[in-house]
């Protein structure tokens, strides 16, 4: 029977530890702490900002019990030494201080990390690569595992003596204690290989080495992948049967997660993904033990969270990008401020950063990683100046917003009917939707400032500059598609904006000149209204969907291959004195033949930064109109811009 008592803010207990509401931040990498694994101001600030926006507990991110060895990146907090301590102290008294439980996730990497990272030869329980690492690892004696056991419990003491309210052990994603418990990466003969209570073993060792010599009541939680989508890899029944053990070897909680390295889209999730897809596996998990139950996997709204706790389904839910996106996201939960939200749209940027080395970063907020150095915008006493904000896309509301906020008096023209400039266009796709929650955030925050005048089906030109010569102008007017023009052709040619626009094509045969993320969104949209589409590309195929996140780019290609949408690389359109169009070869020169004739041609070649206004000295360019680009860099551009305003 379901307890309409329990809500997403009701007190709930992990182990002896309660916890004001049922919202924990996941653990995520921030490639923020010191190349040597130390806590710095930076990584404080960072998490004392989530922590004051109301969740109920910090899982901090993954931190190495073993390095160099076991680290998962160049820049990974560690915990392997007493040293280390004292700055997990100040970060824990930042997240404490706002009565926010912190937890530290203990992590060593296994066989997904390489020599690159560590300088060592990776260790796994079996020697067999990770397809994605392609480092062959070493296989840990037996000695080597039990002294890991004592890395871990020691890690847990450390933890302890910082004043965590406890740990968490990450046996998910294919690191090093998740692949001791799949049959996939785990082939030893030993007393930690063959039957599922013994690749359970290392971990109820680490859980019984913790009660015994850290403190019985120290919680521990257990984070692990119930379904790693790889063939002979974990599945649901077989982890149901781990979860009993962890719980009879004395965890605290069970904190439900999928995949691995090899399954990344699975692990970290496209925008495709629906809503809390994961819970089922932690549901299952949670019919079959006693203790709590953690569930996590792309939850963005708060009124499906608290469906989900009051159906019993878990206990706590875990935000990991939505808490990126707006640190706030629990308070404003709470106080149902729901439209206040800043919601993640899985875009995938702050993963593919961390992908490439970088810290994290995201879309929607530019703060995010950068708390410390750019601290929230204040008010501008009386000021003098008005903003003229010209174009009412993401990059123009998003500077309106941040300039009402600072007390300025707000002009915001948009040339056409209705505000959000391409955030439609880009919501178009199958799979993009996400892009209109940025948008209805943008428009609802617009609203609550009595200090923005909107001015629709106004455009601004050179001739009413002058007016505006004292304030502050800023030319947000975006950028326009490249047209391929194919002068004599006899079938007609449309920009990639207009097919994403019109909605009308159907049963057509279409072919699309490029093969970037325009491209292949415009191939994947026009596919699904059923017309044959063929993209034509002059580059190789590794730029296919180049521009995308992997994550992402890796979901599109995958739906692109399934519709039969075919992508033809170092290929190049011309056309012959009758008008008729011709596909060659861009190297051997040879003539390629199309599996249709071609009834539109569609131009996603790229885009031009808007030049209406010109290079004027006084005017401030953010976004397409400064350089074309994406979202991200229009709201990066529009903070920093906004942040000078005096």
């Amino acid at each position: 029977m379901v307890n309409f008592k329990q809500d997403l803010f009701s007190p709930f207990y992990i182990g002896t530890v309660r916890v004001k509401n049922r919202i924990l931040m996941a653990p995520m990498e921030t490639n923020m702490p010191s190349l040597n694994g130390e806590v710095n101001d930076r990584v404080i600030q960072y998490y004392k900002e989530r922590a004051e926006g109301g969740a109920g507990a910090i899982i901090v991110e993954f931190t190495c019990v073993d390095s160099p060895v076991g680290k998962g990146t160049e820049a990974q907090l560690v915990i392997d030494h007493d040293g280390f301590i004292p700055g997990h102290t100040y970060l824990v008294e930042e997240i404490q201080k706002y009565n926010c439980r912190a937890f530290l996730q203990l992590h060593h990497a296994g066989r997904q990390t390489n020599s690159k990272i560590t300088g060592f030869q990776p260790v796994a329980p079996s020697p067999i690569a990770c397809k994605v690492m392609r480092a062959e690892p070493r296989e840990l004696t037996t000695d080597e595992v039990e002294d890991l056991v004592t890395k871990f419990v020691r890690a847990a003491r450390r933890a302890k003596l910082a004043g965590y309210d406890g740990v968490e052990l990450h046996a998910a994603h294919g690191y090093l204690l998740g692949s001791f418990l799949s049959p996939y990466s785990n082939k030893r003969t030993d007393r930690y290989g063959g039957s599922t209570v013994n690749r359970t073993r290392v971990i109820t060792e680490i859980i019984q080495g913790i009660k015994a010599k850290v403190e019985r009541n120290f919680p521990v939680i257990v984070r692990f992948s119930a379904d790693e989508f790889v063939d002979g890899g974990l599945e649901l029944e077989e982890s149901i049967e781990i979860a009993k053990l962890l719980e009879s070897n004395g965890v605290d909680a069970i904190h439900v997660s999928t995949g691995t390295f090899e399954s990344n889209d699975k692990n970290i999730d496209p925008m495709s993904a629906k809503q809390g897809w994961r819970i089922h596996f932690a549901s299952e998990i949670k019919k079959q033990v006693t203790v709590p139950v953690i569930g996590v996997g792309v939850i963005r709204e708060p009124e499906y969270a608290n469906e989900v706790i009051q159906s019993g389904s878990v206990d706590f839910i875990a935000l990991g990008r939505a808490l990126i996106a707006d640190p706030k996201w629990p308070e404003k939960a709470r106080k149902r401020n729901y439209k206040d939200i800043n919601r993640c749209t899985t875009c995938g940027y702050c993963t593919d950063r961390l992908r490439q080395h970088q810290s994290i970063r995201c879309s929607v907020n530019p703060r995010a990683g950068r708390e410390l150095s750019q601290p929230e915008l204040q008010p501008v006493v009386n000021p003098l100046k008005k903003v003229h904000i010209i174009g009412a896309g993401a990059t123009g509301m998003y500077a309106a917003v941040l300039a009402a906020k600072r007390g300025y008096e707000v002009y915001l023209y948009e040339r056409e009917n209705q505000l959000g400039g391409l955030l439609d266009v880009a919501s178009a796709p199958p799979g993009k939707k996400n892009w209109q929650w940025f948008k209805e955030y943008l428009v609802h925050q617009i609203q609550q400032f009595s200090n923005i005048t909107i001015c629709l089906n106004k455009s601004i030109e050179l001739k009413d500059l002058a007016k505006m010569a004292n304030d502050y102008v800023m030319d947000a007017s975006g950028m326009t598609p490249k047209f391929h023009k194919l002068f004599n052709a006899n079938i007609p040619i449309v920009s990639v904006v207009e097919v994403l626009q019109t909605n009308k094509m159907e049963n057509k045969n279409i072919i699309i000149l490029g093969s970037r993320g325009a491209g292949l969104e415009a191939a994947n949209y026009l596919a699904d209204k059923n017309n044959r589409v063929v993209v034509i590309a002059r580059s190789g195929k590794r730029s296919n969907g180049l521009n995308i996140d992997l994550i992402n780019r890796m979901d599109l290609l995958k739906d692109l291959k399934l519709k039969k949408v075919d992508i033809l690389n170092n290929t190049d359109i011309s056309i012959d004195e009758k008008g008729n169009l011709l596909f060659s070869h861009t190297v051997s020169k040879e003539r390629i033949h199309l599996p249709f004739e071609p009834e539109i041609v569609v131009s996603a070649r790229g885009f031009d930064a808007n030049s209406i206004l010109g290079d004027q000295e006084d005017i401030i360019k953010i976004g397409g109109s400064n350089e074309p680009g994406k979202i991200l860099n229009g709201i990066w551009q529009a903070y920093v811009e906004v942040s000078k305003f005096l």
